[in-house]
């Protein structure tokens, strides 16, 4: 289509003059003619035009339905998403402080009794022998053909806990929001073994079948085996200083815990120092 470049509006004398006729007001017959000259004016002029510019509405185009969803979802989760948050989690919400005082850190640690903190599994040898040695005429024989040695290897579990029960006031000491405790060290509360297995060696005459109850009869104090292993358990630790260790971590997570405890009951706002004695 041709742009359109030329628009002339042509008044009613022009058209007069164009298309030769005259407008004179006082010939009565061009004033009853006045209409047809009207008449021929609009088709000239509108034949004259060199092109006609059609008018059109603009619509925007409507948004989808999809979109004005996202939009909601968008404007539910930023209002709700921080009331949701204080339902869910109501430490959000700010409180009064808690009053500190000596009787409410009793109670707390006392109704936690005797606190876990601590849980150790590994593997130990327990190792006992019957050399076959005797005395004649004050001298040492061995009948090395009888002589038989034991191996038990056992799993076992240690645990280390302490007793919140034993604090008293004297152990706390409160200055505003600080609380200091001295507290005892955490000591074993239980131990267990299991899963022996065991072996019998030594000379060709002895009975190599039964060695768990060769482990019982060739302890000294013929107590049951799991009693005899519990000790040798102790024993070991100790002596390889992995009790001390144990310890000490047991201590560690001891803080943490009654930290987490204390500050649960009186807000997070406190600050808590463990000692042991």
């Amino acid at each position: 289509m041709s742009q359109c470049t030329n628009f002339k509006l042509l008044s009613l004398g022009d058209f007069c003059l164009k298309s030769g006729r005259s407008l004179d007001h006082g010939d009565k017959g061009n004033r009853q003619n006045s209409s047809k000259i009207f008449g021929a004016a609009r088709e000239e002029t509108a034949s004259s035009a060199e092109c006609i510019v059609p008018y059109k509405k603009i619509r925007l185009p409507k948004p989808p339905i999809s979109l004005i969803i996202v939009l909601l979802l968008i404007c539910i989760l930023v209002i709700g998403t921080p009331i949701i948050m204080r339902i869910v989690n109501p430490t959000l919400v700010a409180k009064e402080p808690v009053a500190i005082s000596t009787s409410t850190i009793v109670s707390t640690l006392h109704s936690q009794e005797t606190l876990n903190v601590l849980e150790d599994t590994a593997t130990g040898t327990y190792q006992v022998s019957d050399k076959q040695i005797y005395t004649f005429f004050e001298h040492e024989v061995q009948l090395p053909f009888l002589a038989k040695t034991v191996t038990v290897d056992y799993d076992y579990k240690i645990t280390f806990g302490i007793d919140l029960g034993e604090i008293t006031n004297n152990d706390i000491q409160i200055n505003q929001r600080t609380i200091s405790l001295v507290l005892n060290k955490p000591t074993d509360t239980v131990l267990m073994v299991y899963n022996e297995h065991a072996r019998t060696d030594g000379g060709a005459l002895i009975d190599k079948s039964h060695p768990l109850d060769d482990a019982q009869k060739l302890d000294p104090s013929h107590e049951p085996l799991t009693n005899t292993l519990m000790k040798n358990t102790m024993d070991n630790l100790k002596q390889t200083n992995k009790y001390d260790n144990l310890q000490v971590l047991a201590m560690n997570n001891a803080k943490q815990t009654i930290v987490d405890l204390l500050t649960k009951t009186l807000g997070r706002d406190i600050t808590v120092n463990i000692s042991y004695k």
